[in-house]
């Protein structure tokens, strides 16, 4: 089981992007140990337009809670409305 969750979004603005589902589990078999996570974001006419530099934590929670491996991956949305 891995819990992935987004751990920061910078630069933090009073109207940043909505993320719907920011923490959740995933599954993952066994025997290939792959998987994915989407991650939905959305924005409003308040929404600050810029770059935003989010970062998303994936940590193995299988047998307990935050004694896996963790990895981090950062991705770029760039709001335009």
């Amino acid at each position: 089981m891995i819990n992935v969750l987004i751990s920061s979004v910078s630069p933090q603005t009073k109207y940043e992007p909505t993320f719907h589902q920011p923490a959740y589990d995933i599954w993952l078999p066994a025997k290939n140990g792959t998987g994915a996570a989407q991650i939905i974001a959305s924005a409003s006419d308040k929404t600050v337009k810029t770059t935003y530099t989010i970062t998303v934590k994936a940590q193995d929670v299988t047998g307990g809670c935050g004694y896996g491996v963790t990895h981090y991956v950062t991705f770029m949305l760039t709001v335009t409305l």
